[in-house]
């Protein structure tokens, strides 16, 4: 798996979860330390809105 060369809001934790989880035999990481440990602590963010009009609905 080749990581980005910089750490960016993209690469997340769950990201690189699903990157490593769909190898079928094993997986090679190919990027820094920083990049890794920068995804590891990101998780995503959702941002769609739903549980506040959820909360709407029940009003």
């Amino acid at each position: 798996m080749l990581l980005p060369a910089e750490p960016n809001r993209v690469m997340t934790r769950e990201l690189l979860y699903t990157g490593i989880t769909r190898a079928a035999k094993r997986v090679t990481l190919v990027g820094s330390a920083q990049v890794l440990l920068s995804a590891c602590a990101n998780p995503t963010q959702r941002h769609s809105g739903l549980i506040d009009r959820m909360r709407g609905a029940w009003k």
